[in-house]
């Protein structure tokens, strides 16, 4: 007990007193590496609640089901229903049709529309309407046998000002409807499915509304607890060809895979600003042991409290974990070197330390070695959506380059002093010789602002990159005046094609070229996909795909003749197939089966896509429907804003305005998907930013011990007539080598960056490369500032 409270006394005497006497220091130390803590945990808070929202949405729209009847290209007959339920091994089976559908008001926001038989579905989901609403009994019947009924949840009956008895008109691309509201539902089971903004109607009122008499989107079964995996494959001998018995996980899978590679990714850039904060707290504890010289030994241990957030536990532990492991690690060198401080030093006030052993070129064959390592251990293989070998080459490439700060602030020291004095006289001298016997203290902070540096230009190439083959994909592959879909086809998958009726109308329109598509979401294996028939002739006379293999030139003709397939670079990397190779789908009873022709890039985040000729498909699977279709216009030297307001009109005149569409000019959708990209990176700029600002404070920190360290010299220096503007100059000179080292490290070790993040990590997190480019303006404004910000914060 007594040494307990010797050791807490002696903490306050030496450690705390230091921490109360300068207060800005640890001020600045705990905002910067509190800026990367926080940068961390808010990233894991943002996608986590995304995660967690996905993750229960899924599992309550799967209930209590074991298996799920499925077509991927399609719906299922409801006459299944019966030959399932009548099976031994069948405990309960349940038809459900689900879709986004939007209320009659500008500016709202679709809901998630689901359409069960309550009796059958009572054993799998868990729903409850609330007590205020009214007899849960008498709900119960009404929704049975009053037709287009619906009961909704509390914050989507709240958004609209909806109550029990209210008429609600409700959209699909079916058609227009009124739905009369019978009470609401307890914050419990489906009702929390889609952050809450769901309805629940009859399935009978639900094949009225979306024109699918006869059909369901999936049938749910739970097995009786002896049913055996014979049983299992007796149920799926029952099921017509192209009809699938999955596990109601593997859609739930599916998407956790691009939520868990986004996340990963955010992650480990947001890692960034805390890794540049270890520097800082590096310098931290390297300016208090310079400030006591005297006889004393420190220990720094510097905790983050970070703002209490909702999280789940292990997110807590985690953030707090890595934060105080980043601070300890980088505490632990400059504390281990206070207790190595020699007597004689210890003793002497005014003495400076002696200057530090030449390092040799032992740090130049490190850091060389590891340069030279970062891209064999790159192309280690590794987890889908998991690039570990990529993360782990970026960190040895940092390191690496970090390394190699001191070796080239050595030289900058030995070789520049005489031309800075010709240039700016005895400050710029001295300082270039402080710099070079500084030894590793400034190597340190050099390092943070190589980091920050490289992490800066490696980004700006690679958005710059992505955004550029983004922009040429949206106005080449994605080529097109005028776009017509059903409205929230998006949003429902395309399950929902155009109504006959439409298609009828759009064929009427005449002075345009009409280029009908249609858009199925499959599955290669367990692989989510994209398969899009369209008529490859108009296709490429008006717009192009970015292929990465084959030669248009030479597959055109077998293209437009339906004698093959073009795949995204994403399924090709995802399923292993690529040019030369066949392309196999059953839709329906008809295997289709053809030719990989070229390979090209495209960007959905949906999986991958294969584009077949329209014409080919239709006959293979008797298949008439349409899921939308691409205007062109013939003449654009006509004013395009008045020919898309006259085609818009003309689709309502053909069409008639029972059938809810979307309609969107090409430049409108094109602007749409430039503007989300824009969005999504612009949390990169942020992390950029703080991980700058950290670096800068590292600066100023590494300054100030250096200053502290060299006192008797300065004292010196004035006592023989040096002015205070000649010593801040001299300082000055320091910061602008130790900038200007940093800025040059990190600028090649950027444009190396940016090729591990361009053809390693977004291959092997996402599936897809990019073109590269480099934004040679953005940089060239960009390193000036940088410069003067860090002399700024020096």
């Amino acid at each position: 007990m007594q040494r307990i409270v010797f050791f807490l006394r002696f903490l306050n005497w030496f450690t705390a007193r230091q921490l109360r006497v300068h207060p800005w220091r640890v001020l600045a130390v705990v905002l910067g590496i509190a800026l990367g803590a926080a940068v961390f945990t808010s990233v894991r808070l943002a996608v986590y609640a995304s995660l967690d929202s996905f993750t229960r949405s899924m599992d309550f729209l799967s209930g209590k089901a074991e298996w799920t009847v499925m077509r991927p290209d399609g719906r299922v007959p409801e006459g299944l229903v019966a030959r399932l339920r009548s099976h031994p091994a069948v405990e309960t089976a349940s038809p459900l049709i689900s879709s986004y559908v939007s209320i009659s008001k500008k500016d709202t926001q679709p809901f998630l529309l689901i359409g069960l038989d309550p009796l059958l579905d009572y054993p799998l989901r868990q729903w409850r309407i609330e007590s205020t609403s009214g007899h849960a009994d008498q709900i119960w019947l009404d929704l049975l046998r009053l037709p287009h009924t619906i009961i909704m949840s509390q914050p989507l009956a709240r958004q609209y000002a909806i109550t029990g008895g209210d008429l609600v008109s409700l959209e699909h691309v079916h058609q227009i409807a009124q739905f009369r509201v019978l009470g609401m539902l307890e914050p419990e089971g489906l009702s929390l499915v889609e952050g809450g903004y769901v309805g629940l109607t009859d399935i009978a009122t639900m094949q009225e509304f979306t024109g699918l008499q006869g059909w369901v989107d999936r049938i749910d079964l739970r097995l009786k607890p002896d049913a055996t995996e014979q049983a299992v494959a007796q149920l799926k001998s029952l099921l017509p060809p192209g009809i699938d018995l999955q596990a109601p996980t593997e859609t739930k899978e599916s998407g956790l895979t691009m939520i868990h590679a986004y996340q990963l990714n955010l992650s480990m850039l947001s890692f960034v600003s805390l890794f540049v904060g270890m520097f800082l707290v590096y310098s931290l504890v390297s300016l208090n042991a310079a400030s006591r010289r005297r006889g004393t030994i420190s220990n720094l241990f510097v905790r983050v409290r970070v703002e209490k957030l909702h999280l789940d536990f292990w997110e807590i532990l985690l953030s707090f974990g890595v934060t105080l492991f980043v601070s300890l690690v980088a505490a632990y060198r400059p504390a281990r070197e206070a207790t190595h401080i020699a007597p004689r030093e210890a003793m002497m006030m005014h003495e400076s330390p002696a200057r530090k052993k030449h390092p040799g070129r032992h740090p130049t064959f490190l850091g060389m070695a590891l340069i030279l390592l970062a891209w064999p251990v790159a192309k280690l293989p590794s987890l889908p959506g998991l690039p570990l070998s990529g993360y782990s080459a970026v960190l040895i490439l940092v390191v690496g380059f970090s390394i190699l700060s001191l070796p080239l602030l050595q030289w900058m020291g030995s070789r520049l002093p005489p031309l800075l004095r010709r240039i700016a006289g005895e400050p710029a001298f001295l300082a270039g010789r402080y710099v070079r016997d500084a030894g590793n203290r400034t190597a340190i902070s050099v390092g943070a602002l190589v980091t920050a540096m490289a992490l800066f230009v490696a980004l700006v190439i690679m958005v710059h990159s992505f955004r550029d083959t983004v922009s040429l994909w949206v106005n080449q592959t994605l080529a097109g005046d005028f776009f017509v879909r059903p409205k929230m086809s998006g949003a429902n998958r395309y399950h929902d094609p155009l109504p006959q009726k439409v298609v009828d109308g759009l064929k009427k329109i005449q002075g345009v070229d009409v280029m009908a598509y249609r858009h199925l979401e499959l599955r290669y294996g367990k692989i989510p996909y994209e398969l899009e028939a369209v008529s490859f002739e108009p296709l490429l006379r008006y717009g192009k795909f970015l292929l990465l293999h084959a030669d248009m030139a030479k597959i055109k003709g077998s293209l437009i003749a339906g004698d093959g397939v073009l795949v995204s670079e994403v399924f090709a990397n995802e399923t292993g197939l690529s040019v030369g190779e066949r392309y196999r789908v059953r839709l329906g009873n008809v295997l289709l089966d053809l030719p990989v022709l070229g390979v090209f890039r495209d960007y959905r985040t949906r999986g991958g896509v294969v584009y077949a000729n329209l014409r080919t498909y239709q006959k293979l699977t008797g298949d008439q429907r349409w899921s939308g279709v691409r205007f062109f216009f013939k003449n654009h030297n006509q004013n395009l804003e008045s020919s898309k307001a006259h085609l818009r009109s003309e689709v309502l005149r053909y069409c008639g305005k029972d059938h809810p569409l979307e309609m969107v000019s090409g430049l409108e959708l094109r602007q749409e998907i430039l503007k989300i990209f824009d969005e999504t990176f612009a949390v990169t700029t942020v992390l950029l930013l703080i991980a700058l600002l950290v670096a800068g404070l590292g600066i100023t920190t590494t300054l100030t011990v250096l200053v502290l360290e060299r006192i008797q010299q300065l004292n010196t220096l004035s006592a023989v007539g040096a002015g205070t503007g000649q010593i801040r100059a001299m300082i000055f000179w320091e910061a602008v080598l130790m900038v200007v080292a940093g800025e040059g490290i990190g600028l090649v070790c950027g444009f190396l960056m940016s090729h591990l993040l361009i053809y390693v990590i977004n291959l092997q997190s996402f599936g897809w490369t990019f073109l590269y480019r480099v934004n040679w303006n953005a940089l060239v404004v960009s390193l000036p500032l940088i410069l003067a910000t860090a002399l700024l914060a020096a």
